[in-house]
């Protein structure tokens, strides 16, 4: 289960037996299982009273791999032709991203060759940035093009909004919700 579906699926649940919402969410750094919740207070099945806290420990990328996320910035190549567009991905993208299928449409209105559409569409995703310190978390956003917004103080991001994976337009407010120790 995903760090999103627990948030999803605690804040939801009500069961006769018991009501048990979300505690704690701590990151551990791992290789493996990006984003996956790796464990768990109680454990599944356990019997738990009314109100009980459930607290999650999510794996995170290592900090030598945050840099090497796979989220890129989409650069707009409309209008431009296959070549171009192609080398306009690859630059834009460091390397990251590359020209998957191509269509090709006969009109009237476009040159041969024109990229009349593309998906996913120009801008970016989110970086996932949670965990990391406010220095890395906004020099990592201002990378792929967005802004960074502190709502406080603290060790390391908690929450953001937009959420991880969310495709923006460049130059989107990206609030970071700091976790205070």
């Amino acid at each position: 289960m995903t760090e999103q579906a627990a948030r999803e699926h605690y804040s939801g649940l009500r069961n006769v037996f018991a009501e048990v919402r979300l505690g704690n969410v701590n990151y551990v750094e791992s290789r493996t299982g990006v984003g996956q919740i790796i464990r768990q207070d109680p454990p599944a099945g356990a019997q738990v009273r009314r109100g009980t806290q459930v607290n999650i420990v999510v794996a995170r990328a290592s900090e030598g791999r945050r840099g090497e996320q796979e989220i890129a910035v989409v650069p707009d190549v409309r209008g431009m032709h296959l070549e171009q567009a192609a080398e306009a991905i690859q630059d834009r993208s460091k390397g990251r991203l590359g020209v998957g299928r191509v269509t090709e449409e006969h009109t009237a209105q476009y040159r041969p060759g024109t990229v009349i559409a593309q998906h996913p569409s120009p801008g970016s995703q989110v970086p996932d940035v949670r965990g990391m310190s406010a220095g890395r978390a906004g020099a990592t956003l201002k990378e792929m093009g967005l802004v960074p917004v502190l709502s406080n103080k603290g060790e390391s991001v908690y929450r953001q909004s937009p959420s991880p994976g969310t495709q923006v337009q460049q130059g989107t407010r990206v609030t970071l919700v700091m976790r205070v120790n």
